[in-house]
């Protein structure tokens, strides 16, 4: 019995990289639909793969949809494998994440994967969010409570006289302790601090 092809969209980038990828991924049995609108999803496959080339505003929301639904394998393209795009990716719900400029076999191998249940990164994103667990690790063992409520708070907008209060401090006692917030997690200032604290997931953004 003959494997009915897997029927894939892709979404975003140029046409000719979506020419390049239609090519790609001609051996691995997939049936390409060309697809850049939303709504242009295919409707009959067995099993579906939304391939988004991950650039502007409009394609993290296509993936962001893409994702929950769940019944679509999605794998991000990303012209930036800076570990903000991978951790965003992957907290939408990507089933791997490859960059843009690498070889055309590999790119069919991260789809064919995913499409296989397994979460596929390249090595050097896979290294930099193992670094960033560890460091997740060691700073979150480093942070006091109420200095994980004050980043909460700050990115929440608070203002510090508020905070002070909230925690029982003076704003000067407040002040003090920011500056060894921002020593702990290597930053300058409070936009910064708030960044790296959602960033390794210490608070919610």
């Amino acid at each position: 019995m003959v494997e009915r092809p897997i029927q894939v969209a892709i979404y975003g980038a140029t046409k000719p990289y979506r020419s390049a990828l239609l090519r790609c991924l001609d051996p691995y049995r997939y049936r390409v639909v060309e697809a850049v609108g939303p709504g242009a999803a295919p409707s009959s496959a067995r099993r579906r793969v939304g391939i988004v080339y991950l650039d502007t505003d409009s394609d993290w929301a296509k993936a962001d949809e893409l994702c929950r639904g769940r019944r679509v394998t999605v794998v991000g393209i990303t012209p930036d494998l800076s570990l903000e795009r991978v951790v965003k990716a992957l907290a939408l719900g990507c089933d791997g994440v490859v960059h843009a400029d690498t070889s055309e076999e590999i790119i069919a191998n991260v789809v064919d994967s995913a499409v296989h249940g397994e979460v596929v990164l390249p090595s050097a994103a896979a290294t930099i969010l193992a670094r960033a667990y560890l460091n997740q690790v060691s700073v979150s063992h480093e942070l006091e409570p109420d200095e994980l409520l004050i980043l909460q708070r700050l990115a929440e907008g608070s203002h510090l006289a508020g905070i002070a209060g909230e925690v029982g401090w003076s704003e000067r006692t407040l002040r003090r302790r920011m500056q060894s917030i921002f020593l702990t997690l290597g930053v300058s200032n409070r936009s910064q601090a708030v960044a790296k604290a959602g960033l390794l997931g210490l608070i919610e953004l």
